[in-house]
């Protein structure tokens, strides 16, 4: 008896170890996942402090926040955005629409791009919408997420 107690404690420990192992490796996933879109979250929030700035200087940030915007903006790449969030967030995209059916594609839209990351300023240069209705659309939502029942609500609202 003693030795299947102390085979199933050795069997919890490695099992134990095991979670550890994955938990660090996922917040490392998420580090770098997070790190991906780092230079367009700076090149909008450039972009809109300086929108006061001479036109050269606005030119050539817009520039280049245009191309990567409509890069993104591109139906095949969003596409391929949602399949990296998914991927590199155990399917959290593919859960947040089974458990939020009814939410809308602007909605749908917002989520993906928090969820991978991307800062208030990037989602409302590429979903065109003003920045304070990208923070009153981000708290709108977090109230609706925090209200629902649905299973993985403390997930969503921290990737959010």
């Amino acid at each position: 008896m003693n030795e299947i107690l102390n085979e199933i404690n050795i069997v919890n420990e490695e099992l134990n170890n095991h979670k550890k192992i994955e938990n660090e490796l996922n917040k490392t996933i998420k580090q770098l996942f997070g790190s991906h879109f780092e230079s367009l979250n700076l090149l909008c929030e450039e972009y809109i402090e300086k929108k006061d700035s001479s036109d050269k200087v606005k030119l050539t940030i817009f520039k280049s926040i245009k191309k990567e915007i409509d890069r993104m903006s591109d139906s095949k790449n969003f596409e391929k955005l949602e399949n990296i969030v998914n991927s590199c967030n155990n399917n959290i995209l593919s859960r947040f629409k089974e458990q939020f059916r009814e939410m809308s594609p602007i909605n749908l839209s917002f989520i993906t791009l928090s969820f991978a990351g991307l800062s208030p300023q990037a989602i409302s240069l590429i979903l065109k919408i003003s920045l304070s209705n990208c923070y009153t659309k981000k708290h709108r939502l977090k109230e609706q997420i925090k209200r629902s029942q649905v299973k993985d609500r403390d997930e969503f609202l921290e990737y959010l």
